[in-house]
């Protein structure tokens, strides 16, 4: 009975070997599938100028060059049970004039009329155009015994915008980020950043204009894999999540690409949004070196050679 009992343990163990690298990935996220490695976006990605990488996303959005006026909305902070009065300064500056709105929960909304004065019903305030300061205080006292979220809404101007050099800005809270080096593992993704903060995800979806996906690499009936053909575009989603060196936690989602030509893997794109949990978001658009891959007409020229 041990024998017996020892064999069935063996031949499981042996399956398992086998099939390690095609694991359900339900709820398991060390788990991975080979099906995925078809395509590689491992590498090392920079700005194109070698820029700063995570980019303050309004200037990346505005045109180079000229004066943009760029709207935006972002917290406050919270005012407290009781307070009646609050103030802070703005992200973006210089803020454009009468464009400034200040809302206190659900309650009072203040806007600013153009010179610098914040008015509406239930209190009064004031706003710093070029030093992005605020400050408004409530009448109503009938508000003052529940905690209430303030939220700013306004518009500000940016000259020069995505220019490289001097006019770039960070779009990270903290140290600046110039590279991501990527590591691919089957779906699985760790995002390394310049400063040594780690993030971790997965590919969503991935496909080639062709029509491969890991589904139909899974589903062929020899176990092979359905690659890439010469002249094919892939796409990948992606999502990762971690801390950054300002010990911000951070979602970084967007998207992989790059174009298959003669067995090499060129163009290789990685294109997304920084987010921070606390609203500050950041552009990324970075690009990495060429890798070889073995595309579809490789594996059938090997296959008429053996």
């Amino acid at each position: 009975m041990n024998r017996v009992c020892g064999m069935v343990l063996g031949a499981a163990a042996a399956v398992a070997l086998v099939a390690g690298c095609e694991w359900d990935t339900a709820g398991k996220s060390d788990s991975w599938s080979d099906s995925y490695n078809w395509v590689n976006f491992s590498g090392t990605y920079r700005n194109a100028q070698n820029d700063i990488l995570v980019s303050d996303y309004t200037k990346t959005k505005s045109t180079e060059g000229s004066t943009n006026s760029v709207s935006v909305s972002e917290t406050g902070g919270v005012l407290a049970g009781k307070a009646l009065a609050a103030s802070g300064v703005v992200a973006h500056k210089p803020i454009d004039a009468g464009s400034f709105a200040v809302r206190i929960g659900s309650d009072v909304t203040l806007t600013d009329n153009g010179s610098g004065v914040l008015s509406g019903s239930g209190g009064s305030g004031a706003v710093s155009y070029t030093g992005g300061t605020w400050s408004f205080q409530l009448a109503d006292t009938q508000w003052s015994v529940l905690s209430r979220a303030i939220s700013l809404d306004y518009s500000y101007t940016v000259a020069k915008a995505g220019e490289a050099g001097g006019e770039s800005r960070a779009g990270s809270t903290g140290r600046a980020i110039y590279s991501f080096v990527v590591e691919q593992q089957g779906q699985n993704l760790t995002i390394t950043d310049s400063n040594g903060a780690t993030y971790k995800g997965r590919i969503g979806t991935l496909r080639s204009t062709s029509g491969g996906t890991p589904e139909t690499a899974k589903a062929t009936a020899d176990g092979g894999k359905v690659l890439p053909k010469d002249g094919d575009t892939v796409v990948a989603t992606f999502n990762c999540k971690g801390v950054s060196a300002a010990g911000m936690s951070v979602t970084i989602t967007g998207t992989f690409s790059g174009t298959v030509a003669a067995n090499v893997f060129t163009g290789r794109t990685m294109q997304g949004t920084w987010i921070e949990a606390g609203g500050r978001t950041g552009d990324i658009n970075g690009t990495t070196v060429a890798v070889t891959i073995q595309t579809a007409s490789s594996s059938d020229s090997s296959s008429s050679e053996e």
